[in-house]
């Protein structure tokens, strides 16, 4: 798969790309998560077969559904998603 159909599934989602990455397993800052799917969609960044067919799998089972990717009264972003990528670190424990 190619950055411009990667795009495509994730514009017929109706998904940002943070959201688009999120679905598709990636985690990390928002930043780096939109920054990756920007990556993989101006073929900066190559597409793995398995990204690229649980892409297109999402695509289909929404297409088939009908329902929403995050319906309204979903929390998009539950908080065990960004709670590591996101928490300081300990001054007594530092990581790294």
């Amino acid at each position: 798969m190619k950055g411009p159909e990667f795009r495509t599934i994730r514009e017929a989602l109706e998904l940002d790309r943070d959201e688009f990455g999120q679905l598709l397993g990636y985690t990390g800052t928002r930043k780096t998560v939109k920054s990756m799917v920007a990556r993989m969609e101006m073929n900066r960044r190559e597409i793995s077969p398995t990204i690229a067919r649980l892409a297109w799998l999402i695509l289909e089972a929404w297409k088939q559904s009908g329902i929403p990717v995050f319906p309204p009264s979903c929390d998009a972003e539950p908080g065990w998603v960004r709670a590591k990528a996101e928490e300081p670190a300990d001054a007594e424990h530092p990581i790294g």
